[in-house]
């Protein structure tokens, strides 16, 4: 269920790219990338980072470069720029890839990790949602969140897809699937005012 997208291999370890991808960034030769990065298009990008970062930092730069977190760098096509990278690596460099997209993914808050399930195209719209609530119980479980922590995000939630009409049913299949995890795992790891009140 964690999976989103397959993986890929790497280059060089260099500083100033290790640094963009792993706490976002400034723009062009100010993060390291080499001048005009930013308007290379998204294959271009994905051949100069697979030659020159390893392939954890590869995985975060897509992430982050998908959500516009990168300020005058991004990735237009998710999918596209992981097939890119998939052809390259292989192997360990095929796991690190994916360990780091993976953990990358889990550690963002709901609305941006909805945006990015969105951008992958990976699973279909109306099942969006529901996927999103089976796995935030073990979100909560993993990240230790206190309930006043998981009340804001799901609020978060609610408001990002209030924002966006074709999402008005994915908040309330995203509770569906949070009450459905509720109710075949128990409390275990869950605060117990959340238990109480969305089970």
């Amino acid at each position: 269920m964690r999976r989103i997208l397959p993986i890929w291999r790497a280059g060089i370890l260099m500083l100033p790219l290790l640094m963009v991808a792993a706490c976002g960034a400034k723009s062009g030769e100010q993060s390291g990338f080499p001048k005009n990065f930013g308007a290379l298009n998204d294959a271009a990008k994905m051949d100069y980072m697979i030659q020159n970062a390893a392939p954890d930092s590869v995985a975060r730069f897509i992430c982050q470069a998908s959500l516009g977190r990168i300020e005058g760098v991004k990735i237009d096509t998710l999918n596209l720029a992981a097939l890119r990278a998939y052809e390259y690596y292989k192997d360990d460099e095929l796991q690190s890839f994916q360990a780091a997209f993976d953990d990358y993914v889990q550690s963002l808050p709901l609305p941006d990790k909805m945006r990015l399930y969105k951008l992958a195209a990976s699973d279909n719209p109306s099942q969006l949602g529901y996927k999103l609530g089976l796995e935030y119980a073990n979100d909560i479980r993993e990240g230790r969140m206190t309930a006043a922590q998981v009340e804001a995000e799901i609020e978060a939630m609610r408001k990002a897809c209030s924002e966006e009409k074709e999402d008005s049913m994915v908040f309330k299949n995203f509770m569906t699937g949070f009450q459905v995890v509720l109710d075949n795992y128990g409390s275990d790891g869950i605060p117990p005012e959340i238990y109480s009140k969305y089970k």
